[in-house]
This record gives structure tokens, C-alpha cells and sequence, in this order.
């Protein structure tokens, strides 16, 4: 009886570790991009550290998120789809902190009109497809939602950094006869290493995201 007690115990209390570590896996965050019903997996995604920079009011720095290998072919520090190689997607996100502060985790409320400001801010830009397949997330304040993009781990070269948004974007798309915009709902969720492709020295630039598409 005691040896049949034993087996008991020990059957059990594999099982419990086992469910545990099943309940824990189930649990963790998807790494995907959703919003509206369409899902991008971010699961093999690469974080981008390309720009940094000040506007006289606040500090920011320019993080991308793709399935493609960065190479700033197009000159656009990872705004535009072709300074990708082998990309089906990328996400950029401004973060900005106060110029007297220095950025790192924390919470990012998103803005799209940056004036008066004098919180954190992100921008959050995400594109995917071509011609009349092509697909725009983005920051706008038209949806009148500032939930932050939450920033936590590191921020720097080989650190892991991790993500996450889950609020409203501008969703731009092609209906089969206009393009038209829709706000819409949603979340993303990324975790990974930074990989700091920033280049140094040279003149100070705009921000890239004031000119994507030429109207965000």
C-alpha cells in the first residue's frame, strides 16, 4: 500500500507541474499584430534601433518591428516598406519622452499632433502589402484614443525589449473602389533584442513620421 501511495503522489504531482507549466504557456502574450479581425504574426519579428534625435521640446527615438532584414535602401531610417529586404510588414514606433528626461521604460501615451504636449508620446505606424493590397495602421487623432504603447526590459543595443499597445489606430485600406479610413481596435504584443542600426554623426533630421505617405 505505501509503495502503491507513493506512485499515487508522484503521478499526481507531475501532473500538476505539468498543467502548471501548460497553464503558464497559454497564458503568455501572442506575439502578433490584431486589429479589426486581421492578425500579422510577430513572432520572428526583428526590433530596429535606427534614429534618435530632439525637437527642442522633446527627445525621441525611432524602433521598428519586421519580418525583413533593415537595410535604410530607400534613405527613410525604416519608414518605407523597400529600406526592407524579404519584409511582408513593419511597424514603427516613435517614443518621446520631455527633453529633460531620458527615455527608457515606462508608458507612451500616443499623439499624432505633437504640439503642446508635455507628457511621453508614441507614434505608432504599421504598413503591409502593395498597390491596391496594401494595408496602414496608424496614429491619429481623429480616434481620440491615447492609450500608450507600454515599453518595458531594455532599450538599448542586445537588450530585450518588449512592447505592447492595445487601443484604437486609423486603419487606411483599399474597398475595391476607394481608399478610405475606419477607425478600428486592437493590440500587438513583440518581444526581442534590439539590434542599434543607428548611424552616427551628420545633420540633425525631421522626424520620418511627419512626412510618411505624405499626409500622416
Amino acid at each position: 500500500m505505501i509503495n502503491i501511495k507513493r506512485i499515487l503522489t508522484s503521478t499526481l504531482v507531475i501532473a500538476v507541474l505539468a498543467f502548471t507549466a501548460c497553464s503558464d504557456d497559454d497564458s503568455s502574450p501572442k506575439e502578433q499584430f490584431s486589429f479589426d479581425g486581421e492578425t500579422f504574426t510577430l513572432k520572428d519579428a526583428k526590433i530596429y534601433l535606427t534614429y534618435d534625435a530632439g525637437n527642442g521640446t522633446h527627445l525621441y527615438r525611432d524602433y521598428f518591428i519586421s519580418d525583413g532584414t533593415y537595410t535604410n535602401a530607400d534613405g527613410n531610417d525604416g519608414w518605407s516598406m523597400e529600406d526592407y529586404d524579404n519584409a511582408t510588414y513593419f511597424i514603427g514606433i516613435e517614443l518621446a519622452v520631455p527633453s529633460e528626461e531620458e527615455i527608457g521604460a515606462g508608458e507612451f501615451p500616443q499623439w499624432s499632433n505633437w504640439t503642446g504636449v508635455e507628457t511621453n508620446i508614441s507614434y505608432i505606424y504599421f504598413e503591409s502589402g502593395d498597390g491596391e493590397d496594401e494595408v496602414e495602421y496608424y496614429t491619429d487623432n481623429d480616434t481620440e484614443d491615447n492609450s500608450p504603447v507600454i515599453v518595458s526590459g531594455g532599450i538599448e543595443d542586445g537588450d530585450t525589449m518588449t512592447l505592447k499597445f492595445n487601443g484604437k489606430l486609423m486603419y487606411y485600406f483599399f474597398n475595391g473602389t476607394n481608399w478610405v479610413e475606419e477607425t478600428v481596435s486592437g493590440k500587438f504584443y513583440v518581444k526581442g533584442k534590439v539590434n542599434d542600426e543607428r548611424e552616427s554623426g551628420g545633420p540633425a533630421k525631421v522626424s520620418r513620421r511627419t512626412s510618411v505617405k505624405g499626409y500622416h
